[in-house]
C-alpha cells in the first residue's frame, strides 16, 4: 500500500509502526472479552517497559490508543495488560518505547539563523575497547524526551490525553522541540545489536512540544554467534571494528533560537580468533624459532572494518605491526611480552583499550656428534675388539684404518646430516662444536648385542641406533593432535593451527645413540666411505627427527605414510642419496617452529592421523612391542613408552589432493580458459580416506556451480576403517570471469556436512572487458553548495586471452565527469593484456535536487555491449537534506516461474 496511508492511520505523534497483525471474525463487530495477545519485542524494549497497544478504528479509519502492553522479563515478547487486548477484528499492533511514540520527521523546512543562538561541541566520549562477549561492555544510553509544551498554550479539543497532538506555536513564541540526528559511521550494527528505537545505522527525528513522545539510543555487544553463523569458527582472521558516532541535538527555545551540542562517540571491538582463548585481551602466537631478525617468525592477520583506530605498538623488540598483520620474530628465548594500544586520538578521541602480545621464542635444536666416542668405537670395530666384529671385511678395515680416515669419514657425515635439513629448508637443526647441558649429544657405542641371527649363525637383522621420540615426553600429547584432527571442523583454520603448533615438540630431544659397529654387518651398504656417508648421514638427520617428534613413514614392510619409502623418517640403510624431507617436511616445519602456514599444520596433522591409523594393531606403544629393527624409541637412552595408538571411535574421513595436501574448506581451481563445455578442463583428483574406528557411508557427491563437475562412483559407498576412494573434481568454464560452487556429500560424517567450497575463474576467448566501481557506484548526498568533487574509483580489467583495447569513454550527464584518463583515447587507447588493469576515477558534483542518474561507457574491441556500461547515481540537496514520503512502486522481472511454496 502507499506508504502514506499506513501514516495517516497511525495515531497523532506516532511515526513509527514496525510490526502489525489482522485478526477476521467475519460477521462479528466485536468481542465481548478482550483477547489477550503477546506480539514479539521488535522495538527491543527493556523488560518491563510499557509499549502502547493499537487497534483500528473502523469509524474513523484510524489506529487508535486502547491500553498498554508489558515487555517480558526476558525481553523477548510483549503481551497486553489485563484489561486490555483485541476487542475487534482489523489490525493490531504496538507504538514503540515513549509513551505516544517515537516522534517525527526533520522540520520540511530551514529555519532561519538567530542572533541568540548558541552551541557547544562536547568533548569527544570514546568507549572502552570491547574483547570479550560483551560482559565488559556498557554503553551510557541516550534518550531525548519531548520538552512540554508552553504553559499559556491553550487545550486542543478533541485531543487524546495520552498521546496529544504537537502543540501549536503561539503568537509571540515558538514552542521548544528537540531535533536529534545520530550519524554512524562504520558497520556499528554488525557487531553490536541495538536495544534502544534509534537504528544503528543512524536517524534523524523532531521531539516536538507536548507529545510525551521520546527516543532512546542504546546497544549491547552481540555473540559471536550473532555476528558470524558458527561464531568463531567462521572468522579467519582477527577482526577490530571501528565505529565513530555524531550525535547533534538542537533545542528550540520559545524565542526561535536554538541551542545546538554535538559529541563524537567511538566505539571499537576486537575479535580474537587465531588462538586457543578468544576474550582475553591476550594476541597470542604459536611457539616461534628464535634465530635471528627476519628469518623464521610468525604472522597473525588482521582485518580492519569500519572507522581505524590508531594503532601503538610497545615493547616492538619481537613484535612487528603492518597495514594488516601483527608479527612475532623473537630474537630471545622463552616468553616474550608486548602491547598495543587502541586509540582514537588522531580523531581527537583518547585510549580505548589495550591489547596484550605473548609469543615464545625457541632455540634451535643443537647437536654435537662426539668425535671421541666415534674414534674409541671405530678402533674396537678395526681391531674387532672381543672378537664382536668377526663379520667386517679387510675392505671396510680399509675405509678406517688411519685417524685421518676416521676423522674425514665423520666430516662428511656430519655434513650430510645436516644438509637433509639445509636441502629441505627447515631452519633451527645445528651442530654444536662441542657438548653441553643444552645440546643433544650423538654418542657411538657397542650395539652388537641388537644384532641378529638365524639358526645358522647368519645375520638377518640389527638395530642401528636410537632416540628419544617427542611422543615419549610428559608434555606431547598425542591424543591432543589426533584430537584435534579429527575434530578439525570445529576450528577455524589459525585457531587449528595454533593449537596443533602449541602440542608439538615442546621440550628439546635428548640424546642419541649410534650403534656404529652394527653398520659394517651389511657389506653391501658399507664397502666404500660414499655409502657410508649416505647411510649414516641419514641416520643423523632421522634419528634428530625422533627428538623433534617424527614418526617412522616406513617401518620393516609396513607403510605407515603412503608415498614415504624415499623420505628421511623411512626406517632402514639407504647407501644412497636417495632420502629426503617430503612427506615429513610439514610435520618437521610445525616441530622445529619454523614458519608455517595453516595448511602446512593441517597436512601435518594429517601425517601423524595417518600413521596413528596404520599403525592401529601393529605397535602397542612406543616400546615396539616386536623389536623390530630401529624401532622407535627402541634401545633409546631414554624410552617412558607413551602408548600413541588413539582410536577414533566414529566414522571419519580426510580428503587429500593428489600431492598429499589435506583439503580443508575450500578447492581453487586457479585460471582456466572459458572455451566451453569440452574444452580446457582443470580437474583435481582427490583421496578419501577412511581413518575412524566405525565405516563410512557415502551415499551421494555432487557438485552446485556452473563449470563444475564431480566424478565419482554411483551409488552407496561403504569405506572400512584404513580403505580409500579415489573420486576427481573438474572445472569447465563457460563463461569468462570468477565462478564458485559447492562440493557437497551426503554421508554419516558429520564433519561433511558443511560443503566445500569451490572457485575458479575462467578466461575469456577474446578481449573480455570488466568493469568494477572499487567503492560503489553512489556517490551518495551533496549540497548544491559545496564546492567539492565527490569521487570513486573505477577498474577496467582485461579476463580475456587477447588484448584489450579501450578506444574511448564517455559520460552521459554532466553531473559526472572523469579523472584520470589519458588526454586522447582515440590516438592514445589504454591497451591490456589478460589481467592487467587500470584505475580512474568519475567525479560527481551535484546540479541539481533530488535523485541524480548518469551512464558510463567504455568502448572497446570487447564485443560484449553490455558489459561495458554501468550506471552511476547521486543526490542533490539544498539547505540541508530532508526526507519525504514516496509513492513509488518497483516491478521486479525474476524471470521464469515464480516458485511458491507454503511453509509448516
Amino acid at each position: 500500500m502507499p506508504p502514506e496511508l499506513v501514516r495517516d492511520m497511525l495515531p497523532p505523534g506516532v511515526m513509527q509502526h514496525t510490526f502489525d497483525i489482522t485478526i477476521q471474525a467475519p460477521g462479528a463487530a466485536s468481542f465481548s472479552t478482550p483477547l489477550k495477545i503477546s506480539f514479539p519485542n521488535v522495538f527491543n524494549a527493556e523488560p518491563g517497559t510499557k509499549l502502547n497497544f493499537l487497534s483500528f478504528d473502523h469509524t474513523t479509519g484510524r489506529l487508535v490508543i486502547e491500553g498498554t502492553a508489558t515487555v517480558s522479563e526476558d525481553g523477548k515478547s510483549v503481551t497486553t495488560d489485563p484489561g486490555t487486548g483485541i476487542t475487534k477484528p482489523g489490525w493490531h499492533g504496538l507504538t514503540p518505547p515513549g509513551g505516544c511514540g517515537s516522534g517525527g520527521p526533520a522540520p520540511s523546512q530551514p529555519r532561519t539563523p538567530s542572533p541568540n543562538d548558541t552551541s557547544e561541541e562536547l568533548r569527544p566520549l570514546v568507549l572502552p575497547l570491547l574483547v570479550d562477549e560483551g560482559g565488559s561492555f556498557n554503553f551510557p544510553e541516550m534518550k531525548w524526551i519531548a520538552p512540554d509544551k508552553l504553559p499559556e498554550t491553550p487545550p486542543y479539543p478533541g485531543s487524546n490525553e495520552d498521546c496529544p497532538p504537537p502543540a501549536p506555536d503561539l503568537p509571540n513564541k515558538k514552542q521548544p522541540y528537540i531535533r536529534v540526528d545520530v550519524g554512524v559511521d562504520g558497520p556499528l550494527q554488525t557487531f553490536m545489536k541495538s536495544s534502544g528505537d534509534v537504528p544503528l545505522n543512524g536517524a534523524s527525528f523532531v521531539l516536538k512540544a507536548g507529545t510525551n513522545t521520546s527516543r532512546k539510543f542504546d546497544f549491547a555487544a552481540k555473540q559471536f554467534t550473532e555476528i558470524k553463523p558458527n561464531g568463531i569458527k567462521d572468522f579467519e582472521t582477527n577482526t577490530l571494528y571501528g565505529s565513530a558516532i555524531t550525535v547533534t541535538v538542537e533545542t528550540g527555545r520559545p524565542d526561535g533560537s536554538v541551542h545546538t551540542t554535538k559529541q563524537k562517540i567511538f566505539v571499537s571491538r576486537y575479535i580474537d580468533a587465531t588462538d586457543a582463548n578468544h576474550t582475553d585481551a591476550k594476541i597470542e602466537f604459536a611457539q616461534t624459532l628464535n634465530d635471528g631478525l627476519l628469518d623464521q617468525y610468525r604472522i597473525i592477520p588482521v582485518e580492519y572494518q569500519g572507522v581505524k583506530p590508531d594503532i601503538n605498538l610497545t615493547g616492538h623488540l619481537h613484535f612487528v605491526k603492518t597495514a594488516s598483520e601483527f608479527w612475532f620474530d623473537p630474537l630471545a628465548n622463552g616468553q616474550q611480552s608486548g602491547s598495543i594500544e587502541v586509540s582514537f586520538a588522531s580523531m581527537g578521541g583518547a585510549v580505548a583499550g589495550s591489547l596484550s602480545l605473548a609469543g615464545k621464542g625457541v632455540a634451535p635444536e643443537t647437536y654435537f656428534f662426539d668425535a671421541g666416542s666415534w674414534e674409541t668405537q671405530l678402533l674396537e670395530v678395526f681391531n674387532n675388539t672381543g672378537n664382536k666384529y668377526s663379520f667386517v671385511t679387510a675392505a671396510q678395515r680399509a675405509l678406517i684404518d688411519t685417524a685421518a680416515k676416521r676423522t674425514a669419514l665423520l666430516a662428511d657425515i656430519r655434513a650430510q646430516s645436516q644438509k637433509l635439513y639445509d636441502d629441505a629448508g627447515l631452519k633451527g637443526v645445528q651442530e654444536a662444536a662441542a657438548g653441553g647441558a643444552s645440546i643433544n649429544t650423538i654418542t657411538f657405542t657397542d650395539g652388537t648385542a641388537f644384532i641378529s641371527r638365524d639358526g645358522t649363525g647368519a645375520i638377518t637383522g640389527a638395530t642401528l641406533g636410537g632416540a628419544t621420540s617427542a611422543f615419549a615426553e610428559a608434555d606431547i600429547d598425542f591424543d591432543t593432535i589426533i584430537d584435534l584432527y579429527t575434530n578439525r571442523n570445529n576450528y577455524n583454520k589459525y585457531e587449528l593451527a595454533f593449537r596443533a603448533a602449541q602440542a608439538i615438540n615442546n621440550t628439546r630431544g635428548g640424546p642419541i645413540a649410534f650403534y656404529i659397529g652394527n653398520y659394517f654387518a651389511f657389506p653391501g651398504t658399507s664397502d666404500n666411505a660414499t655409502k657410508l656417508k649416505f647411510s649414516l648421514g641419514k641416520t643423523g638427520a632421522h634419528e634428530i627427527g625422533h627428538n623433534i617428534g617424527l614418526t617412522h613413514t616406513l617401518q620393516g614392510s609396513t607403510v605407515l605414510i603412503a608415498g614415504g619409502g624415499n623420505d628421511v623418517m623411512a626406517q632402514g640403510i639407504y647407501a644412497t642419496n636417495s632420502q629426503f624431507f617430503n612427506k615429513s617436511k610439514a610435520p618437521a616445519t610445525v616441530a622445529l617452529h619454523n614458519s608455517w602456514t595453516p595448511q602446512i599444520v593441517l597436512d601435518a596433522l594429517s601425517y601423524y592421523n595417518e600413521a596413528n591409523t596404520n599403525v592401529a594393531g601393529y605397535i602397542t606403544g612406543i616400546n615396539d612391542a616386536f623389536f623390530l629393527p630401529d624401532a622407535v624409541g627402541t634401545g633409546g637412552i631414554v624410552d617412558v613408552g607413551h602408548d600413541w595408538f588413539v582410536p577414533v571411535n566414529k566414522p571419519a574421513l580426510e580428503i587429500r589432493r593428489s600431492d598429499g595436501s589435506v583439503v580443508d574448506d575450500s578447492i581453487d581451481f586457479n585460471t582456466v580458459l572459458a572455451d566451453g563445455n569440452g574444452g580446457e578442463v582443470s580437474t583435481i583428483n582427490l583421496t578419501l580416506f577412511s581413518y575412524g574406528s566405525q565405516p563410512v557411508v557415502i551415499d551421494e557427491i555432487t557438485t552446485v556451480g556452473n563449470g563444475f563437475r564431480v566424478q565419482a562412483p554411483t551409488g552407496r559407498q561403504t569405506l572400512a576403517p584404513g580403505k580409500k576412494l579415489e573420486v576427481s573434481v573438474s572445472f569447465d568454464p563457460t563463461v569468462a570471469g570468477n565462478a564458485v560452487g559447492t562440493l557437497n556429500f551426503r554421508s554419516n560424517v558429520a564433519s561433511l556436512s558443511d560443503p566445500i567450497d569451490l572457485t575458479g575463474f575462467g578466461k575469456g576467448q577474446g578481449p573480455v572487458l570488466q568493469i568494477d566501481f572499487v567503492n560503489g557506484n553512489n556517490f551518495g548526498g551533496q549540497e548544491l553548495s559545496s564546492p567539492d568533487t565527490l569521487r570513486r574509483q573505477v577498474r577496467l580489467r582485461n579476463i580475456g586471452n587477447q588484448l584489450l583495447t579501450v578506444s574511448d569513454i564517455q559520460l552521459d550527464n554532466p553531473a559526472f565527469s572523469l579523472i584520470g584518463l589519458p588526454s586522447n583515447l582515440a590516438s592514445n587507447p589504454i591497451k591490456l593484456n589478460f589481467d592487467e588493469r587500470f584505475d580512474f576515477e568519475v567525479g560527481f558534483r551535484a546540479n541539481t535536487t533530488g535523485l541524480i542518474r548518469g551512464e558510463l561507457t567504455v568502448q572497446s574491441n570487447d564485443t560484449a555491449g553490455a558489459a561495458n556500461r554501468k550506471a552511476l547515481v547521486g543526490t542533490g540537496y539544498k539547505d540541508g537534506f530532508k526526507f519525504d514520503w514516496g509513492n513509488d512502486y518497483v516491478a521486479v522481472d525474476i524471470g521464469g516461474q515464480p516458485l511458491r511454496t507454503l511453509s509448516n
